[in-house]
């Protein structure tokens, strides 16, 4: 780092699309595999389902620049159906793909009515629903085919 050389605001407003672009590409790696493999299983596909929401999210969320303090990313024209799922996912991200708050799960304490090993048990009202893989695949295709459109506008407008 000792010759490094901060971007310029242009210029990190164009390494910030990349980044994102990179997410949204892991994304889509795992959701192709995902949905082409045979028989994985519940485990796995919950894990690969919610490690795809994150990378997805991750793009959304606010990255500080030396340039400028903060870049966040607006998603691209989406239709109803993807800009609701887009939502959902930034609100599991943020109740419960990478934080623990109780509220989402709606939680209830049962009481054993006789002595237990287990002082009581607790249950949720709520399991929060993850995205159906090929639905969270339509959303990062149509989202990766905007941005490369953007990431050639801000291409073409860096200093060469």
């Amino acid at each position: 780092m000792q010759n490094y050389e901060p971007l310029s605001e242009q210029e990190e407003e164009y390494f910030h699309l990349v980044n994102c672009l990179e997410c949204f590409g892991r994304a889509h790696k795992i959701l192709k595999e995902l949905i082409s493999t045979d028989s994985v299983s519940p485990v796995l596909t919950d894990a690969a389902s919610r490690l795809a929401m994150i990378e997805y999210a991750k793009a959304y969320t606010v990255a500080h620049g030396h340039a400028k303090y903060r870049y966040k990313l607006s998603p691209p024209c989406l239709s109803v159906e993807h800009e609701k799922l887009h939502r959902t996912i930034l609100i599991l991200r943020d109740k419960v793909l990478a934080h623990s708050d109780l509220v989402p799960k709606q939680g209830r304490i049962h009481h054993y009515p006789i002595e237990s090993p287990e002082p009581a048990l607790v249950s949720l009202n709520a399991d929060p629903k993850l995205a159906k893989p090929d639905k969270l695949l339509s959303l990062v295709e149509k989202t990766i085919e905007e941005l490369k459109i953007r990431r050639k506008q801000l291409s073409d407008d860096l200093p060469r």
